[in-house]
């Protein structure tokens, strides 16, 4: 934002002005999410669904503190897809290796789910603290929260990015 501010005056019938300008950068932190599954379906306990998650920093700053939850694969379930050359141990997608998702950037995690009997009895309806129903939708609903900061400005991926949450379907049965 620009803003210049102008004074005139006069003395003795002659004009006098001056100007000064500041501008003032317009901070716009923000993150997109993005989550697959590999699978397209799962058809009983013990099958595997593979997610991956991309987080990009799409805004104007440099991101700190990113932090990715999963509650379906619970503490440590996703893990950062890392470097095993140049800057080793470093998220993938962290072109400078300063542990900063810079301007530009998207960072790769993944994790695998293990599905349970209660997903299935409960056709995708499982809560995963008790439910057992079967109202479900025949989706195994999953959605990753991220959040990340700028100085002092949070940023969330559930509350001011596009959470693109991906499901798998259940089938009753297996394909012959």
């Amino acid at each position: 934002v620009d803003n210049t501010v102008v004074a005139t005056a006069s003395y003795s019938g002659i004009q006098i002005s001056a100007s000064a300008s500041q501008a003032v950068e317009i901070i716009r932190p923000h993150l997109t999410v993005a989550k697959t599954a590999q699978e397209t379906a799962v058809y009983a306990a013990s099958d595997l669904v593979h997610w991956t998650v991309s987080v990009t920093n799409d805004g104007n700053k440099a991101l700190t503190s990113v932090s990715v939850d999963d509650p379906l694969l619970g503490t440590g379930g996703l893990q950062a897809v890392v470097q095993t050359v140049g800057y080793s141990g470093a998220n993938i997608g962290d072109t400078d290796g300063d542990g900063v998702l810079d301007v530009g950037e998207t960072w790769t995690y993944t994790g695998t789910y293990t599905v349970q009997g209660a997903d299935i009895s409960a056709n995708g309806g499982s809560d995963h603290t008790g439910y057992t129903g079967s109202g479900g939708d025949g989706y195994i609903d999953n959605t990753v929260d991220v959040t990340a900061s700028y100085g002092t400005i949070g940023v969330s991926g559930s509350a001011s990015a596009a959470v693109d949450r991906e499901s798998t379907r259940l089938n009753s049965s297996h394909p012959s």
